[in-house]
């Protein structure tokens, strides 16, 4: 009888043992499920073709698990049923481009143009202000019209998660540089850099204390300028400032080997050839001994216009395949 006890007991101990470890196990994949990402990817566009629909479906897909997706869409009636079931599928998140809130005068007035829809300055206030984006400490800008050959996550995981400013490069501004007049930082003959910012990464107190300085006077601190030399600018000359999103602030840039032909669009050459802003181009301009697709792989290439090319968006779907394998 003893003996049967002493069985029936450590039956019963080894029951609690392992229900025990079960339930912990149970417990920690909820936690891991259930937590929320701290960074967030915006594509903002004007219209969802389908071409753009195919281009967010692979960065969607590819951006890898730890980060959300949004949509900033200037006109959500102009979108299909159909494309919000594909969207909602794919846990993309849209949003409308603010209409208002932008602060167009101090230093916004040169911030931003009316040409581009004003997208930085109301992508500023999106992350800054609007209840949904209040979670994410930072968040990458995309524009629609930038292409990555291969997976999105092999560009996004390429830099450090604790800087505040990511960008694609930067240069030293020439003297004819349009935009070099209108900036001012406060500070006496400042070397002006500028940086094409069709896609960054930026940290929330960054964003902002660069909104907070853009909204003021200059004579009460305020700072003013175009968004390709303000932003890089505020977080590289005023880092040694007290005020906190300047403080130590830190700037990345994509790995060169990660960078095809990336440039600012809408003027120059890229103005006169707009309709034939196709990938197939701007490889060509990038190398013109290029002739296979698959030697551009895991390079980030702007402007790249859907209506140049409706294949765009299929395109972008073989480079996400042939790249590396991204969970969602």
């Amino acid at each position: 009888f003893r003996l049967g006890a002493n069985n029936m007991l450590w039956r019963n101990i080894c029951f609690m043992a392992c229900a025990l470890i079960v339930l912990r196990i149970m417990f920690a994949h909820n936690s891991t499920s259930h937590k929320q990402n701290s960074e967030v990817v915006v594509w903002v566009t004007q219209d969802m073709t389908r071409c753009d629909l195919s281009r967010v479906y692979s960065l969607a897909e590819s951006k890898g698990s730890n980060r959300d997706i949004y949509v900033l869409v200037q006109n959500m009636n102009s979108i299909p049923n159909s494309t919000l079931t594909a969207l909602a599928n794919l846990n993309v998140k849209l949003a409308t481009l603010p209409s208002g809130g932008v602060n167009m005068i101090h230093g916004w007035k040169e911030f931003d143009h009316k040409r581009s829809n004003y997208s930085k300055s109301k992508f500023f206030v999106w992350f800054t202000t609007h209840p949904e984006a209040q979670r994410y400490n930072k968040a990458w800008l995309v524009e629609d019209d930038t292409f990555f050959t291969g997976s999105w996550c092999t560009l996004l995981d390429s830099v450090p998660h604790d800087t505040d400013l990511v960008l694609p490069q930067w240069y030293k501004a020439e003297d004819s540089w349009i935009e070099s007049k209108h900036i001012n930082l406060g500070l006496d003959n400042a070397t002006v850099y500028y940086s094409p910012i069709f896609m960054f990464r930026i940290s929330k107190q960054l964003a902002r204390n660069l909104v907070n300085r853009l909204s003021v006077p200059l004579s009460s601190g305020g700072i003013e300028g175009h968004h390709e030399a303000v932003v890089p600018m505020a977080c590289h000359y005023l880092k040694n400032e007290t005020t906190p999103g300047f403080t130590k602030c830190k700037i990345s840039l994509f790995p060169r080997e990660y960078i095809g032909l990336a440039a600012a669009g809408g003027w120059g050459k890229f103005q006169i050839s707009r309709t034939k802003l196709s990938l197939h181009t701007l490889v060509h301009m990038w190398n013109e001994s290029v002739t296979i697709m698959d030697e551009t792989l895991n390079r980030l290439f702007h402007p790249v216009k859907c209506y140049a090319d409706k294949g765009t968006g299929r395109l972008s779907r073989l480079f996400v395949n042939k790249g590396l394998s991204c969970m969602r």
